[in-house]
């Protein structure tokens, strides 16, 4: 991803220095260490005075099954450089929430449930929104922005059966189907491609997403690629224009030889007899 629609290294640095001296927001997002580290080389804060400075570091990025690898950072610092670099689509959106409490959820893909089985866990803050714990299901499960989804929840227990989760906007642990105390499958019901829902039940999810997107996808992302889309329309025009020049060029060419004055031709026939 290049970086030339980003503010400068010196201006990075010294707007994120100014907002770490601000007070801490209630949530704090995951990243890589690796990735911060290529950020500290590129705008000039290297443990070593003789570091080579590093080129752009991309998408934020965040690693998998291995917390030990990542690192915390306040929302205010997340939010600007979501802004200036985007999120890498292998990073899950996590965040946490200081006052918090947190808890491990299985997560699945619902379609239609039949059996509960083991899934992969994803640790939630109790008190995380439900919308945004869909949002995260929506990443992971690589559904695209102009698909809609719903959310359920069902009790880890065979004699239990998935509720819905329609409320975006109250927090998962105020939710009628949860009770943070016990173990709970989360389940993503993606919509089919006719517009009806796999498990047939009715239902409209309250709220959308729009709030999230300073924290999940920033002006710069989409800035990045209007010019990209831009710039590749111009391309395809530019080859139309030259192949359509170049074509009717040939038609021009064409009609001058074959055009006659009028009245040219008998006058070589007369000659010829």
């Amino acid at each position: 991803m290049s970086c030339n629609s980003t503010p400068s290294a010196d201006e990075q640095r010294q707007t994120i220095a100014s907002l770490e001296q601000e007070e801490e927001s209630l949530h704090v997002y995951c990243i890589a260490k690796d990735w911060y580290k290529k950020w500290q080389n590129y705008v000039g804060l290297n443990d070593s005075q003789t570091a080579v400075k590093s080129s752009c570091p991309g998408s934020l990025t965040m690693h998998r099954g291995d917390d030990t690898r990542n690192m915390l950072v306040d929302e205010k610092i997340w939010r600007k450089w979501v802004q200036w670099y985007g999120v890498a689509d292998q990073h899950e959106l996590d965040r946490r929430n200081w006052a918090s409490d947190e808890k491990d959820f299985e997560i699945c893909r619902l379609s239609p449930y039949s059996n509960i089985v083991e899934n992969p866990k994803k640790t939630f803050d109790i008190s995380e929104e439900s919308g945004y714990i869909e949002l995260q299901l929506r990443k992971i499960f690589r559904v695209t922005a102009s698909v809609k989804s719903r959310l359920w929840a069902c009790e880890k227990a065979a004699d239990k059966r998935f509720q819905m989760v329609l409320d975006r906007t109250k927090e998962i642990c105020f939710q009628d189907a949860i009770d943070h105390t016990r173990h709970y499958i989360l389940a993503l019901e993606v919509v089919l491609p006719d517009g009806s829902w796999p498990t047939h039940v009715p239902g409209e999810p309250k709220g959308d997403f729009d709030k999230y997107l300073a924290l999940t996808e920033g002006p710069r992302c989409s800035e990045y690629w209007e010019d990209e889309l831009a710039s590749a329309v111009t391309c395809v025009f530019d080859g139309i224009s030259n192949e359509l020049r170049e074509t009717v060029d040939g038609v021009v060419k064409t009609m001058k030889v074959c055009e006659c004055p009028q009245g040219q031709g008998h006058a070589e026939d007369e000659g010829e007899v």
